[in-house]
């Protein structure tokens, strides 16, 4: 496929060339350098450059941004795949990992800086030809690049401070997910800015590393978080190892001892049989109340709550039936509303 795309390329290229040499043969005006070669009259070390050509000068000057954006894209994503190993000696831990996540993310992003410098039309039989060229300026560019880096940068070592000032708290890695989501923005800023301007970007060495780093101390943070589980009128243990599983889903860490936990996961449950006059089938209520306690402030985090009925023939088995249903909701709505609060969305 990619030696198909260069052939088409290098048709299209030797197309544009014998027609340029054709429709100027016939007259005096001679086509501009930059059509063919942008830069020879816009040297490589001061621009990026691409030329688009269409039917009307607006659609010359949309393909040749358009070329310009896939130019820059694919600069980046040909050199996003990198190995770094991660050493963060204070948090005392270390990782290698194979970065190729921004490739992803830059199909869709918009570069900032495109400008049309020139345009040049051919009449073509009783039609004209419209050719564009589009400019990055490297130096103003990578100055908007670098600003925009720097002030993330900025936020994201600030953020990291503060998560840092009350450690293992949901609290805490609330503000590292922040921080790490900030982060990926700001790699794919670093990553656009060494394309446009590699000079300005080989001076910004962020102290956190990059987005890995910091989606490594989040994890960190929030597995450090203890939580004990204390459910008020329980069956065997059912719905404490629905809470559990939950938690461990989310890299919380569930804790035996009370009174070493981060938090303490309080939860009230009831099922309370009850009859209907003049139906045979009999009934459960469900009641649970659920609070996420800080141990240290008494503070109540977050909150889940949950009630409804289920009927049976018998009593034991409307019983059943509810306990059942708890579980589905703990599984279900405390699972979304839980990463929901982990997330900040809460």
């Amino acid at each position: 496929m990619s030696k198909m795309k260069s052939l088409i390329k290098i048709l299209s290229v030797c197309g544009l060339v014998c027609f340029l040499l054709v429709s100027c043969a016939g007259g005096s005006e001679k086509a501009p350098d930059w059509i063919l070669s942008p830069s020879t009259v816009y040297p490589d070390s001061d621009y990026v450059s691409a030329v688009g050509m269409g039917v009307s000068r607006q659609d010359a000057e949309r393909d040749a941004t358009a070329a310009l954006t896939r130019e820059i894209r694919q600069r980046v994503q040909a050199q996003v795949t990198a190995e770094e190993s991660l050493v963060h000696g204070e948090m005392g831990w270390s990782q290698t990992n194979t970065l190729a996540s921004s490739v992803d993310t830059t199909s869709d992003v918009e570069i900032s800086g495109i400008t049309i410098q020139e345009v040049y039309s051919v009449k073509h039989g009783k039609e004209m030809d419209y050719y564009a060229l589009a400019l990055i300026d490297r130096q103003q560019t990578g100055s908007y690049y670098k600003s925009k880096a720097q002030g993330n940068i900025d936020v994201i070592n600030a953020k990291i401070v503060e998560a840092y000032k009350n450690p293992n708290t949901f609290s805490s890695a609330e503000i590292l997910h922040e921080a790490a989501e900030l982060a990926a923005e700001t790699d794919l800023y670093l990553d656009i800015l060494s394309v446009v301007n590699n000079k300005m970007r080989s001076i910004i060495v962020p102290d956190y590393k990059n987005a890995q780093a910091v989606a490594e101390l989040e994890r960190q943070m929030r597995a450090a978080v203890n939580v004990y589980i204390d459910v008020d009128q329980d069956v065997n243990g059912r719905l404490e190892a629905a809470f559990k599983a939950i938690l461990k889903k989310y890299n919380v860490t569930t804790s035996l001892d009370k009174e070493t936990a981060s938090y303490t996961l309080v939860v009230n449950v009831s099922f309370t049989p009850f009859e209907m006059p003049d139906v045979a089938n009999k009934y459960a209520r469900y009641v649970l109340d659920a609070a996420m306690v800080e141990s240290a402030t008494g503070n109540t985090v977050f909150t889940f709550n949950e009630n409804g009925r289920e009927a049976h023939l018998t009593e034991s088995e409307a019983i059943q039936r509810a306990l059942r249903t708890t579980e589905q909701a703990i599984n279900q709505k405390f699972n979304e509303q839980f990463g929901a609060f982990l997330n900040g969305e809460y």
